[in-house]
């Protein structure tokens, strides 16, 4: 075999053995889900040794307060999102050849999940080219900014199917990839909800609540 065939193949095989050094494994531990529903808003008190994740139909469940873990923490579910996974999980450490464990402390247990009233406030945007054109084979993204009083949840309404992702004050709609070039209508909302002082009583938005969605940007791809 020649010299450049085998540098080649070395190339490769440095290659493979990087990507698996650096796609660790991880290990997770579940937490069993009690019964509880949907249509209503709800509070999840979770224990747990390391970071819980509370997971939903559209995302996360947003964190109620500073917490440090080990410890107990509560979690808001918006009013008709199904609760779909609480649990822990890290990285492993170590050899690739080690089996993937969770360490011996690694606990997490739904405490409660019970109904409460929330106020809700929300906003709506659209980007300002209406309909939005995509373009063959072309990935099309685009940016969603928002400035809001608490931590905001972003939905999108669209013509074909799009995805949110991100967190906090920064969002992104994927529209996708298209064969030829497709005309869509679609629109984004931003909602804040938080209890109710009296999680038994319906209120209005404190003083100083809002949120605005502020830009709307495309992405190169």
């Amino acid at each position: 075999m020649k010299l450049r065939a085998w540098l080649d193949r070395g190339v490769i095989i440095i290659a493979a053995l990087a990507t698996m050094a650096t796609s660790r494994k991880s290990w997770v531990v579940e937490a069993t889900l009690p019964p509880n529903d949907a249509t209503k808003a709800r509070i999840v008190v979770v224990e747990a040794s390391y970071v819980p994740e509370v997971s939903t139909a559209d995302g996360r469940a947003t964190p109620l307060g500073p917490t440090s873990w080990p410890g107990t923490g509560r979690f808001l579910v918006r009013s008709g999102v199904a609760i779909t996974q609480v649990y822990v999980s890290e990285k492993c450490n170590g050899s690739m050849c080690k089996k993937c464990e969770a360490p011996r402390d690694a606990k997490v247990r739904v405490v409660s999940i019970d109904p409460v009233e929330t106020w809700t406030l929300s906003a709506t945007r659209a980007p300002d080219q209406q309909p939005t054109q995509l373009e063959a084979n072309k990935w099309t993204r685009y940016r969603i900014a928002v400035d809001s009083s608490h931590p905001a949840h972003l939905t999108v309404k669209s013509s074909r199917d799009a995805y949110v992702s991100g967190w906090g004050a920064e969002f992104y709609v994927d529209l996708g990839i298209v064969d030829v070039p497709t005309s869509v209508t679609w629109s984004v909302t931003a909602t804040i909800e938080e209890p109710c002082e009296d999680l038994t009583k319906s209120c209005a938005q404190p003083a100083g609540a809002h949120v605005n969605i502020t830009s709307i940007a495309r992405e190169v791809q």
